[in-house]
């Protein structure tokens, strides 16, 4: 299974790690950076029921800076991943918050897990022979 992302959402699309009250990836789209901040903050706070101040993110990346920064041969993958060893990925966006309703983006992560889990299939039955 293969997915596009149009390309306005590649443009309005970033992407952070919350750390208070919630931990995780966050995906939002938003027409700035700024914009993309305040929607994460209020979201966040009404979800969990925090104050917007104590609602703790790091800055909010755009698709460009998330592909241009990653190492997936699949560029559209490289907004997933969360940390590499050289030049392979070691971890990726594990059950991320998409404040977004774009069937693309998440078809794309559906496809990277599907892929992670055949491949989890494939080494545990390589280890059972």
């Amino acid at each position: 299974m293969t997915t596009q992302q149009e390309a306005l959402n590649k443009r309005d699309l970033y992407r952070t790690f919350a750390y208070g009250p919630m931990e995780g990836v966050v995906f939002v789209l938003a027409p700035s950076r700024d914009h993309a901040s305040r929607k994460i903050r209020n979201t966040l706070a009404i979800l969990y029921g925090a104050p917007p101040h104590e609602v703790e993110f790091d800055t909010p990346a755009s698709y460009d800076e998330l592909v241009k920064a990653g190492i997936s041969t699949d560029e559209e993958l490289r907004i997933f991943e969360t940390a590499r060893a050289g030049d392979k990925v070691v971890s990726w966006a594990i059950a991320p918050l998409f404040l977004t309703n774009d069937r693309a983006l998440l078809g794309k992560w559906a496809e990277l897990y599907a892929g992670m889990a055949t491949q989890e299939a494939r080494d545990l039955i390589q280890r059972a022979r």
